[in-house]
């Protein structure tokens, strides 16, 4: 028979042989997961400056409407060319704003489709709502949203469909 002893010894030597066990395949799963965030942490910067502000107060949207004075913006299509069925499926490659109308609540904004002719239009800002285009009286069922990376390196300008909620997003030229 063993003695106490050699039962005390024996009952260790086991539990070390099982904790070892269980320890290697969840370090393995813990380095896999600290691989998977530190990838995530790294590569996050780029989603982050395609985040859609809420919208602006007329103080901040007229320094945003002052930011947009003679820019071009062209579609971003890194993941695709998207295009918006409020506006009849039409892709818009690229969009320009030219100076401050005689009613200086709005920019002359003119928008280039692909294979078809451009539209000149102009972008106004209403409180509440946010940024917007229209022609004439018509006013067209997309928000414009514009937006500056924390690092202020990249300026992106978001159409966002209004019954489709599809975004499309520019970059500054």
């Amino acid at each position: 028979m063993e003695t106490e002893k050699e039962q005390e010894t024996t009952t260790t030597t086991s539990t070390r042989d099982e904790t070892q066990k269980i320890t290697k395949p969840k370090i393995a799963m813990l380095s896999v997961a600290a691989a998977v965030l530190i990838f995530l942490m790294a590569f996050s910067c780029y989603g982050c400056s395609y985040q859609v502000p809420a919208p602006l107060e007329p103080e901040e949207a007229k320094m945003s409407m002052d930011k947009l004075y003679n820019t071009q913006w062209e579609l971003d299509t890194e993941e695709g060319t998207p295009s918006l069925s409020e506006m009849h499926d039409l892709v818009i490659d690229s969009i320009e704003f030219g100076l401050k109308t005689s009613d200086s609540e709005f920019i002359a904004a003119d928008i280039f489709f692909t294979g078809k002719p451009m539209l000149s239009t102009l972008l106004g800002y209403r409180e509440g709502y946010g940024f917007y285009f229209k022609n004439g009286t018509m006013e067209f069922p997309i928000k414009v949203a514009y937006s500056q990376s924390k690092d202020e390196q990249t300026e992106t300008l978001t159409l966002i469909g209004n019954e489709s909620n599809t975004h499309c997003y520019y970059l500054k030229k």
